[in-house]
């Protein structure tokens, strides 16, 4: 049985190897993903000098660069993963579906399956072959964009010992690294958001505007989330010359001797500055600034334009003994010279405490898995499509599949803006037939310096794998095992 899959997964892989054109676009599509686009980076940078340019314009090149070294290496992880993984999953779509309908086609099926060898090993081979080659192809991607990497953040490097340092530390701690977040916890206002709800509803009744016993959950239950999130926004409101200590619990840094908790922030204003900008001073510390004899760490104020993600890093020293670290803000008193200022924190990512949780290693090889998984979940569909359709008719399917798979968060979010409860629950129903590729995607978190989760990992083995795929697997070999390949003429 194992010798007879053997030898149909040996066979695909041997024939799709000697697919010589298929093998140059594959190496030619890894290398312009990798080396082409980090070259194409590193020059993107380089200031443009009037009458210089090839090696003379390189020798010319002193360190000071057009963009900032740390975005440059983000976009060229972000793209280039986030390239191969498109280009591998329509490859696989293509490869799983075609070395079924191809050898269906061609009859070359009535040579295999009538020897020894039953359907569901057939079957088994073609996936086993699939998923080895999708195993080196990936395999060779991500040594290859890793080995690129390094490779550019040495070059994307100033030349000044100083300045040099400083870009390395920004690219090793913002990028080339695996690290967690932890958003302090929000107040439960669950009572409250009741009670105002409760009265709401009250009011409609004593002017008659609700009816019925579902348009009154309906109504109770809008009013008690608008609630929340009013109360959530209060509670993260800093008024003028005011200030709010943020606990952040469970942080756990792998090094807790060097490095840096790089605190993330986003604010919004309840009256706009004049030029948009706000002066921020913060002071971190293992327990609450304002207790007698604690120790801070000060950042100086600094001027820093509103509704924009910033960062600012503390030593990973100031983290206390239970893995607390408390982060005062205050508001400053010049912010409210044209004005009565309010700043806010949102409670969705309005602020956060980033520290290393990982390597940058570990976290592209966990990366990988990720992507592998989908690759192998898109296997086992093609596979499946192409057991019981036509090339033409399973490519197509298996397509919007994978589409819907990848847009099925913008689509709900989009009905939810534009539809009806209703409409909500019917596309609730119908998405949930579709895989939700885009929620294993760990592109956003490789470019970065997000850990890939283990959790998520095993998530996607179990959902999309075993439950998802082992269902398409099994209605697949099921119409394939029962499906007459030839008809019988006396």
């Amino acid at each position: 049985m194992i010798s007879g899959i053997w030898a149909v997964a040996k066979n695909l892989i041997r024939e799709t190897l000697r697919m010589r054109f298929l093998m140059a676009f594959v190496i030619l599509f890894i290398s312009v993903c990798t080396a082409g686009f980090a070259f194409w980076i590193w020059r993107q940078g380089i200031p443009t000098v009037e009458g210089i340019s090839g090696s003379s314009l390189a020798a010319a090149y002193a360190g000071d660069r057009s963009t900032v070294p740390y975005q440059d290496m983000q976009t060229f992880l972000g793209y280039s993963i986030r390239l191969t993984t498109w280009f591998f999953s329509l490859l696989t779509i293509f490869l799983s579906i075609a070395t079924i309908a191809r050898d269906i086609k061609r009859r070359e099926i009535f040579t295999i399956t009538t020897k020894p060898i039953g359907r569901g090993q057939f079957l088994l081979g073609k996936f086993m072959g699939i998923a080895l080659l999708n195993l080196l192809f990936l395999g060779v991607t991500f040594v290859s964009i890793y080995v690129t990497s390094r490779v550019l953040e040495q070059a994307l490097l100033p030349a000044d010992a100083e300045s040099r340092q400083y870009e390395r530390r920004r690219i090793e701690d913002l990028v080339l690294v695996a690290r967690r977040g932890v958003q302090p916890p929000l107040p439960d206002f669950t009572d409250q958001a009741t009670e105002m709800a409760d009265r709401l509803v009250q009011e409609r009744l004593n002017q008659g505007e609700l009816t019925g016993p579902g348009e009154i959950e309906r109504f109770r239950n809008s009013k008690f989330q608008e609630s929340v999130q009013q109360l959530q926004m209060r509670s993260r409101a800093v008024g003028p010359q005011e200030t709010m200590t943020f606990r952040f619990p469970g942080i756990e840094p792998v090094n807790r001797e060097n490095g840096y908790v790089y605190i993330r922030f986003k604010q919004d204003v309840s009256l706009n500055p004049p030029d948009l900008v706000l002066w921020n001073e913060w002071w971190c510390a293992s327990a609450d600034p304002l207790a007698a004899g604690v120790a801070s760490y000060h950042v100086a104020p600094q001027r820093q334009a509103i509704r924009t993600v910033h960062e600012f890093g503390v030593p990973v020293s100031i983290v206390s003994a239970n893995n607390e670290l408390f982060v005062m803000y205050r508001n400053n008193a010049i912010n409210s010279a044209q004005g009565e200022v309010v700043v806010i924190f949102p409670p969705d990512g309005g602020i956060e405490a980033l520290y290393v949780a990982g390597t940058y290693e570990g976290n592209m090889f966990r990366g990988m898995v990720l992507i592998y998984f989908r690759l192998i979940f898109l296997s086992i569909l093609g596979i499946a499509a192409g057991a019981w359709l036509s090339m033409p008719v399973a490519v197509l399917l298996v397509s919007v599949i994978y589409v819907v798979g990848l847009a099925s968060g913008f689509i709900l979010e989009a009905v939810g803006f534009q539809g009806s409860v209703g409409y909500m629950t019917v596309m609730h129903i119908f998405l949930t037939f579709f895989p939700k590729l885009a929620a294993y995607d760990p592109v956003r978190a490789l470019e970065t310096g997000r850990i890939v989760e283990l959790g998520l990992i095993g998530t996607s083995f179990v959902f999309l794998l075993l439950l998802q795929g082992g269902f398409v697997a099994l209605v697949g070999y099921l119409i394939f095992r029962f499906r007459e390949l030839a008809r019988v003429i006396v």
